[in-house]
């Protein structure tokens, strides 16, 4: 074997095998022999012949068989067993975990209390090891948010008005210049009328709480609206809708889009 198989006799444990050297037995024998393996230090037995057919190998390195320091989970990955808790696998320490164990074991993330079950050679495999699901999720919210912005503009950008009514205290680490105007949710803002704190979509036009929203709409409804093409003046809103045959929610809205409405352009009188 030393001859004919030099690179696997360099394993040969001299110590355990007493007189026995490379050189006195064949490669083909199938003689149980001692091995020393020259990554991991670890020891085990296997005949040459298993060697040479490439089976047989470190059983420690292949993850086959437990060495504390050398292949355990608590060892070699002490940031993953920090979510490992013996009470929860049958009382078996992380010192005791192969790290390329196949079998299922169960997970608490040290982090956000989030359980699950997976494999722990998923969790320390490379290049890309899983973890905690929910934490994952809460770390690409920041990148898809400035993805978006970076695509639609941040709310600071596209209605200045509705931002300068940002309440910072409620909203935390947020600031307008972290959403979009399409940003899901509801945020906290100052009504600019009477600076009540509300909640409202980014998408807002105007920074008004429900109450005064309102009340806004009531003055605009009691105003005389004037059809641009023609110049005829009516009353209210209502008298407008009914004269043309839109609701007068649409005129309102025709108004403040600077649109039309039944063909006409509108605006209130005083303006």
């Amino acid at each position: 074997m030393a001859t004919c198989n030099p690179d696997i006799a360099e394993e040969w444990d001299y110590e355990r095998n007493g007189n026995l050297t490379p050189s006195d037995i064949v490669s083909g024998s199938a003689k149980r022999v001692w091995w020393k393996c020259q990554k991991c230090g670890g020891e085990w037995q296997a005949p040459p012949v298993k060697r040479k057919i490439g089976k047989g190998s470190c059983p420690y390195c292949a993850g086959r068989k437990l060495k504390k320091g050398v292949n355990d989970l608590a060892s070699q990955y002490p940031e993953v067993a920090l979510d490992y808790l013996p009470e929860l696998n049958g009382g078996i320490p992380a010192d005791e975990v192969i790290i390329k164990y196949g079998t299922k074991v169960i997970w608490k993330c040290h982090v956000c209390g989030h359980e699950w079950k997976n494999d722990v050679y998923n969790r320390t495999r490379a290049p890309k090891p899983s973890g905690c699901v929910k934490c994952q999720r809460r770390a690409s919210i920041p990148r898809y948010r400035q993805m978006a912005i970076e695509r639609l503009g941040a709310l600071a950008e596209t209605n200045p008005n509705l931002a300068a009514a940002w309440d910072y205290e409620k909203n935390g680490n947020l600031t307008p210049s972290d959403i979009t105007a399409n940003s899901n949710g509801t945020y906290w803002f100052l009504c600019r009328s009477c600076g009540a704190s509300y909640k409202s979509y980014p998408g807002a036009k105007e920074p008004l709480c429900m109450g005064c929203m309102r009340k806004a709409r009531g003055r605009k409804n009691g105003k005389k609206v004037v059809c641009v093409e023609t110049g005829t003046v009516y009353e209210t809103i209502r008298d407008a809708g009914m004269q043309v045959g839109k609701h007068p929610s649409s005129i309102s809205h025709a108004i403040s889009d600077r649109r039309t409405c039944a063909g006409y352009h509108w605006k209130y009188l005083d303006e």
